[in-house]
Parts: C-alpha cells; sequence; structure tokens
C-alpha cells in the first residue's frame, strides 16, 4: 500500500517547484497565525519518530518561513527543510521544519495520510 502511495504522490508532485513565493497582502490576505513550534535536536527527533511511532521520512523540500526571530525582536524569512514522516501502516504523520542542520521543529501531526483523489468543497 505504501508503495502505491508512494507512486501516486510522486507522479502528482510538480518536478520544478519554486522555493520563495510572495506572501499575500491586502484583499487576499485573510489573516495571521502565530505558531508555538516544539524543537528538538534533529537527529533525535528523526530516531523517536522511528522508533516510538513507527514513523519513517517519507517526503522532504525546501522551503522559507516568516518568522519571529526572538533574539533580535523582528520578523524574517527564515530558510528551512521540510519532512513528512509517515507511518506506512496507520498513516499517521509528523510534519518536521529542520531550521538547521541540528534543529528539527514539529510543525503538525495528523493522521489519514493519503493522496488527493477528488477535491470536495469544504
Amino acid at each position: 500500500m505504501l508503495r502505491k502511495l508512494v507512486l501516486s504522490l510522486s507522479l502528482l508532485l510538480p518536478l520544478n517547484v519554486a522555493i520563495a513565493q510572495e506572501t499575500p497582502k491586502g484583499p487576499d490576505l485573510k489573516g495571521t497565525m502565530i505558531l508555538n513550534l516544539s524543537c528538538y535536536d534533529f537527529m533525535q527527533l528523526k530516531e523517536k519518530m522511528k522508533n516510538e511511532h513507527n514513523e519513517i521520512p517519507f517526503l522532504s523540500s525546501e522551503g522559507l518561513s516568516f518568522t519571529m526571530n526572538m533574539i533580535v525582536k523582528q520578523f524574517q524569512m527564515a530558510p528551512h527543510k521540510m519532512y513528512l514522516f509517515a507511518n506506512p501502516t496507520t498513516y499517521n504523520y509528523t510534519l518536521v521544519f529542520r531550521m538547521n542542520d541540528e534543529v528539527g521543529c514539529i510543525v503538525s501531526t495528523g493522521g489519514n495520510l493519503g493522496p488527493v483523489v477528488k477535491e470536495t468543497p469544504l
């Protein structure tokens, strides 16, 4: 089943991905959100995902996030890598931003991971 999921996602992912996109402004902006992320040593977090949750690295990408730098007290664009860890049996997942080579921050966890077959209006 995991092989089918990997194949489905790999066929759907675009070959050329723009890393930086302009932040929406004006009437298109519907609001902002402040997140408080739990951050750990990335390699220890990766081992914990595997050993305790049977989640393995499934997808990765590079991106930018508009974040508050608490040291200099101002907003900055922060480059990061994104990893999606997935459990091939339960379809649970953990989304992690790797902010540098050492720090991994958990952005989201959830279940029912799978391809979008048909999008329906909410």
